[in-house]
């Protein structure tokens, strides 16, 4: 006989029981149904993006693996950048640009805040690879840029920031955090 079991997860059917072993099982989350991935929050380190300084600054993962729906970090401004910025997902060991959406560097708060950057179409990272999570803005100057931040302290030995030079050399820090947050949502069947 069939039981369903519910929970504030989705529910969980069995199809056949046989003895008590269940031969066959679904399990269905709502459609959208997001999670938190990763996260780290702490930050007491300021980068300052802008054409002759740094141009990318945010968190490299190390062995990351999972969906990417929609990322988050904390950004900011001083002064008044304008043009355009570029949040980036690259696969460390080539630098390749696994994903891209622009932002409008004019509309960022003077006060640091999460900004959330959505993917239109799911990342997914089914196999332990170096991921960095960067935000990328090469205009403005001394006096009007696009504020990021790290952690002057490795907590997470699978996490450090990374920072793109203005001559597109990158360098790690591998005795710094970066705060992030990664969510994944559910596009499974529901029952």
């Amino acid at each position: 006989m069939p039981q369903i079991v519910s929970g504030i997860w989705g529910k969980v059917g069995t199809d056949d029981i046989l003895g008590g072993a269940i031969t066959k099982a679904k399990l269905a989350y709502p459609a959208g149904l997001e999670s938190l991935l990763k996260e780290y929050t702490s930050k007491d380190s300021l980068f300052v993006l802008y054409s002759s300084s740094y141009h990318s600054a945010g968190p490299l993962l190390y062995n990351f693996k999972g969906t990417i729906s929609r990322v988050e970090l904390i950004l900011g401004k001083d002064g008044s950048p304008t043009g355009t910025g570029y949040f980036r997902i690259i696969r460390w060991s080539d630098k390749a640009i696994l994903r891209e959406i622009t932002l409008d560097v004019s509309t960022l708060s003077t006060t640091e805040t999460w900004v959330s950057f959505e993917l239109s179409n799911p990342l997914p990272i089914d196999s332990p690879t170096d991921v960095a999570i960067v935000f990328y803005y090469s205009g403005g100057d001394g006096s009007n840029y696009v504020e990021a931040f790290s952690y002057a302290s490795d907590v997470d030995a699978n996490v450090a920031h990374v920072a793109q030079l203005s001559d597109d050399s990158w360098h790690v820090y591998s005795d710094h955090d970066s705060p992030f947050k990664i969510y994944r949502t559910f596009y499974g069947p529901t029952v």
